[in-house]
């Protein structure tokens, strides 16, 4: 494996997408009171929802960020084009770790009805485990799967009945979210673009074209971008979306590493501030944010539909606050101390 390989501008990449999560996680639970039909529309710019969902582009690519980030952690297992000697336990204790903190945050946030939803982490501990499967065959089979499961997606129309098909296609975003068609084949081209060198002529190519990409989004007026239903917060059209909504997410990401790069060449960040404490305490941010949130949001709505601008956006500076001190001693009791959590436990998700 080559050690020309740039890691920069993953620090602050991690710290825009939890920063971005949370304000998304704040309007849903006052915006709709965590359904999905818009209740109060005083908190939208206008009366459309579209610019919410053009901020939620930042953290709709936690997906992406996950993958290179659990590549960035393995890369030493590799040589050549091939993923060798990574304990493939590892990856499942990983795996049933990602599972079991998802339907804890399930069940103490929303209730115990809700305990096998799936969500974000489920799909993310499923990726980690097709990108070591298909890399131990090769790393070129990882774009390819990525691929693979956005065909699959294109020609499979399900009527969502039972589990297994919500959990694959999701139940336009009633209860399941984050569905393995399409949103698997982020954290798989993530983990693929962790791997390529600062000379790789795929690496120039995919640069060059996410650009152009975006720039023709922008110019034609985002005609194609993710198109949200007016009066809803989510649905089918956000964790269904287009399939060109996923090669935009994944165009978004380059550039925004790029310029994440750039910056902090530039830059020094503070040890304990809010970037660091952000992007190292992304899975223990998650986790208590969204359980003491929502717990917290719900006990405020009924003074909030008397003062809604003051009640929401006090809270919103109470949330990123407390992510901040969530953040603070993630970064100084289990990265600083090393206490608890090894390399082998969720190594490429939170701490690294």
């Amino acid at each position: 494996m080559s050690s020309d390989i740039d890691y920069r501008g993953i620090t602050l990449i991690k710290f825009l997408a939890v920063f971005f999560m949370i304000i998304n996680h704040s309007f849903v639970w006052f915006l709709s009171a965590g359904g999905l039909k818009i209740i109060h529309p005083e908190l939208l710019f206008g009366d459309q929802n579209q610019y919410f969902y053009i901020i939620c582009n930042f953290s709709m690519i936690i997906p992406i960020i996950a993958g290179y980030n659990f590549g960035k952690g393995i890369h030493i297992y590799c040589e050549g084009d091939r993923i060798l000697n990574f304990p493939f336990r590892r990856v499942i204790s990983i795996f049933i770790f990602l599972f079991f903190i998802e339907f804890l945050i399930n069940w103490l946030a929303y209730g115990w009805l809700t305990l096998y939803h799936w969500n974000a982490l489920t799909l993310i501990g499923s990726g980690f485990v097709f990108c070591i499967l298909l890399g131990n065959i090769s790393l070129n089979l990882i774009p390819l799967g990525g691929i693979f499961v956005l065909v699959i997606y294109a020609l499979l129309d399900p009527s969502r009945t039972n589990y297994l098909l919500k959990v694959f296609f999701a139940d336009n975003g009633q209860e399941y979210f984050w569905p393995i068609f399409p949103w698997i084949s982020l954290v798989l081209f993530g983990f693929w673009y962790s791997f390529l060198s600062k000379k790789s002529s795929y690496k120039l190519i995919l640069e060059i074209g996410s650009f152009a990409f975006l720039l023709f989004l922008l110019i034609s007026g985002l005609k194609y971008d993710l198109q949200m239903e007016v009066g809803y917060v989510w649905g089918d059209a956000l964790f269904q979306p287009p399939i060109i909504y996923i090669f935009e997410l994944f165009a978004f990401f380059i550039f925004l590493l790029k310029i994440c790069q750039l910056i902090e060449d530039k830059c020094t960040f503070k040890k304990y501030g809010m970037i660091r404490c952000y992007s190292q305490g992304i899975l223990y941010i998650y986790l208590l944010h969204t359980i003491i949130g929502y717990k917290f949001s719900s006990w405020l709505y009924p003074y909030f539909l008397k003062y809604p601008g003051l009640i929401f956006y006090s809270f919103l500076l109470f949330i990123c606050l407390f992510s901040w001190l969530i953040g603070f001693y993630a970064l100084r009791l289990l990265v600083d101390k090393k206490i608890v959590l090894s390399r082998s436990s969720i190594s490429g998700v939170s701490t690294t």
